[in-house]
């Protein structure tokens, strides 16, 4: 077992183009230590892992079952999940096994869980309500969700001015991405809304301000509960 405190977890959220993994790149950058902090994405550490642990996601909120047992076995997961709900995976993954490496400060993902199980429920139809349960049971509850608020339109507008455009939204009909980036957001605000002290755990950051700032305010808010971290 390490000896380390735990660290600080953050998972940033919002719609494609949004500025999630930007936002995180230049928050780097303003770290005393950038060894301390852990940026890596559990859920897609590996191509194929990550399709096993989409696909288990995606059976678990179908059926509305914390997990499949046989399921896991046919997968090639019972390895990796042992005890229901996906929790010790995301837990060993995200919290300790960085720790038995190095003291880690601060983990923040660009991606994380409530992103892709929110992406999986809107392409299966799954109601909104089931996804905060599940959410609620596999989930790690991070100190902190900072949402970067953009609506829709931009959203889609950003994703096709991308250099590289590899964005799955893309690959629909414009009809169809404005649907499902409607949906990505009234999914947030859902989950968000049921969240018990919301203003302590919810940081949101207007995506349509300039980074900087946005980068600054963050900065304050870690700092709070980080001091010391950032130069």
């Amino acid at each position: 077992m390490s000896n380390y405190p735990p660290p600080l977890y953050v998972e940033c959220v919002g719609l494609p183009g949004s500025g999630k993994t930007t936002l995180v790149t230049e928050l780097l950058a303003h770290v005393r230590e950038p060894e301390s902090v852990v940026t890596r994405q559990p859920f897609f550490s590996t191509k194929s892992l990550g399709k096993k642990i989409l696909l288990a996601y995606s059976l678990s909120l179908r059926f509305g079952i914390p997990y499949l047992t046989a399921g896991w076995r046919c997968f090639g997961l019972s390895g990796i999940i042992s005890r229901p709900f996906l929790r010790s995976y995301s837990e060993y993954i995200a919290l300790h096994q960085v720790r038995m490496i190095n003291p880690t400060t601060l983990v923040i993902y660009d991606q994380g869980p409530v992103t892709s199980a929110i992406w999986l429920s809107i392409q299966q139809k799954i109601p909104k309500e089931r996804v905060h349960k599940f959410l609620q049971r596999v989930a790690i509850s991070p100190a902190l969700y900072v949402y970067l608020d953009i609506s829709p339109a931009l959203s889609y507008e950003r994703c096709q001015g991308r250099a590289k455009n590899n964005d799955t939204i893309m690959t629909f009909t414009a009809n169809r991405a404005d649907e499902i980036l409607n949906s990505f957001a009234l999914y947030y605000e859902y989950h968000f809304s049921q969240i018990q002290n919301p203003s302590g755990m919810v940081l949101r950051l207007n995506a349509e301000e300039s980074m900087g700032e946005n980068v600054t305010r963050l900065i304050t808010e870690l700092s709070s509960r980080l001091p010391g971290v950032f130069k």
